[in-house]
């Protein structure tokens, strides 16, 4: 069987929904060229689209890798200057930044080796129909180095919202009532103590993306409707340094996660 025979087989077995007409242009191009020169039919390679690795049983389809081409993105330039005339920049900075304490707060509060008495007192508690924090409606005392020790006395109807949200921390709590006093075991730090609170890093950076992403979409909801004052070039520049602002703090928000799941893991 000649070799023209064997490229018409081939490209007969190519599934229609896979082909393009550029890359069947390029293979013929290579064919006239004498690329193909004997029955083997050895790999073609196409520059810019996809890889065809054509064998006399058959043809295989490998679509080019095209992931390592997005880790060499070009880091856009900020120019405050120029956003500020569009919107108020300063608060724009301002918001994304708080979002950025928040998850350092977040972490040096509830997600820590050991639970201590400054993680219990921001833990939020919900109480008719309000959140409050721990520290507001109960007295938070060390008994011992391994014990906490809650006394609701001030708010007994508040006992069972503070156990509630002590079970749901996500501090590997065990709570024990004993009438309007609750003790806590502080929890040994074991691998599986580790793990958890590693995950609850992630949980935390994820509700941080989303509110930063968040705010990135009402900043840029409002660079639209700026459409009569400005020209639709400055609004796209705009636009795009806004969505760059917010994806400069996602990147910070998440070293400051692999930093501290590394800490917990014991990571170095």
């Amino acid at each position: 069987m000649s070799s023209r025979n064997l490229f018409l087989i081939a490209c007969q077995s190519v599934k229609r929904s896979l082909w393009r007409t550029t890359i069947r242009r390029s293979i013929e191009r290579n064919f006239s060229a004498g690329f193909v020169k004997n029955e083997n039919f050895p790999t073609l390679v196409h520059q810019n689209y996809t890889r065809l690795t054509f064998s006399t049983s058959g043809v295989d389809w490998k679509a080019k890798d095209r992931g390592k081409e997005k880790k060499h993105k070009h880091h856009l330039a900020i120019d405050e200057e120029e956003i500020g005339q569009v919107i108020e920049v300063e608060k724009y900075k301002e918001k994304l930044e708080k979002a950025l304490m928040g998850l350092k707060k977040l972490y040096a509060e509830q997600v820590s080796l050991r639970t201590a008495t400054g993680s219990l007192n921001s833990l939020k508690v919900k109480l008719e129909g309000d959140t409050f924090p721990l520290m507001e409606i109960a007295q938070i005392a060390y008994k011992t180095p391994q014990l906490i020790v809650i006394n609701c006395a001030a708010f007994p109807q508040a006992t069972k919202d503070v156990m509630q949200a002590l079970e749901a921390s996500g501090m590997n709590l065990n709570p024990q009532q004993d009438g309007t006093t609750i003790y806590v075991p502080v929890p040994k730090v074991t691998k599986e103590h580790r793990d958890q609170l590693a995950k609850n890093a992630k949980l935390f950076f994820n509700k941080c993306k989303e509110n930063i992403r968040d705010l990135r979409n009402k900043y840029v909801a409002d660079v639209k409707k700026m459409d009569k004052s400005f020209s639709v070039d400055v609004l796209f520049s705009v636009e795009q340094q806004v969505h760059a602002m917010s994806e400069n703090y996602v990147h910070a928000a998440e070293e400051i996660m692999k930093a501290k799941q590394a800490e917990l893991l014991n990571v170095k």
